[in-house]
């Protein structure tokens, strides 16, 4: 065990992340720096559109939109074989705004707020009814960003670049047993996710699953997908930054006292 694993805030508390498995992973090193142990435990597997899922002809004429928008790092990830546009790049966050630098695309705006309605609020101020926007987004994405564009009078078009699916039932119930015996913390990454784990967890709530443990999600939508699904409480940053992000489930920790959970 190294220094900091036995000397850090997160020392000897089980952390499970439960988003797909090639996501968090600037998030969850920023949290084994201050000594917590992170397991991947999957709910959700991202993959490409197949046939019928989605148009994608709208990548094949990229400059003939003023804005390209992403809400999510895997959307960010699905560009990753096209040359950067004319067009400005907006990113939800400070994680998908890496994943585009990543695949060597500058970005043009990360709003202040992370979520959609933050972006939205920033992208009206900045353009003008004329120009055109498009949309790269999930097959589950919510209809937040489009609702506000629409009613602030933005011209936009959307496309699906990548899809969400449930992990099998077995490993779902895997998960839900590995959370109710081990984990101090669970980190939730989208309504998606808390839908699957609720699917497997039932008839208990998510609540009822481990007494004490702390849940800590990946913004406001998903914070409501877990309070209706029995978790009231759950913390989110403000900002899906690394350092905010670890400071996040540092804080949510301090409440608990040290003998109250024991991670195996």
């Amino acid at each position: 065990m190294s220094d900091a694993e036995s000397t850090g805030p997160l020392a000897n508390r089980l952390i499970i992340w439960t988003g797909s498995e090639d996501a968090g992973e600037s998030l969850l090193s920023a949290l084994t720096t201050h000594g917590g142990r992170v397991e991947r435990w999957p709910l959700i597997e991202t993959g490409s559109p197949k046939p019928g899922e989605s148009d994608l002809t709208a990548l094949e004429r990229l400059d003939r939109y003023d804005w390209i928008l992403f809400t999510s790092a895997p959307a960010a990830r699905a560009m990753a074989h096209l040359d950067r546009p004319s067009a400005k790049v907006a990113a939800v966050g400070p994680r998908t705004a890496q994943c585009l630098t990543d695949i060597g695309w500058s970005v043009d705006l990360v709003p202040e707020q992370n979520d959609a309605r933050g972006m939205a609020r920033e992208l009206v101020a900045r353009t003008d009814p004329d120009e055109l926007l498009l949309f790269a987004r999930g097959d589950r994405a919510l209809p937040t960003m489009g609702n506000l564009l629409t009613a602030a009078e933005r011209q936009y078009e959307e496309v699906v670049v990548y899809t969400t699916r449930a992990v099998s039932d077995d490993r779902a119930r895997q998960t839900v047993e590995q959370i109710s015996t081990r984990a101090d913390v669970v980190i939730m990454g989208s309504p998606f996710a808390v839908q699957t784990l609720a699917k497997a967890a039932s008839p208990r709530s998510l609540g009822e699953l481990r007494p004490g443990m702390k849940w800590v999600c990946l913004g406001s939508t998903t914070q409501r997908a877990l309070s209706e699904s029995g978790v009231p409480d759950a913390a989110f940053p403000e900002r899906i930054e690394p350092g905010q992000f670890a400071q996040t489930v540092i804080a949510a920790l301090a409440a608990l006292n040290g003998d109250e959970l024991t991670s195996s």
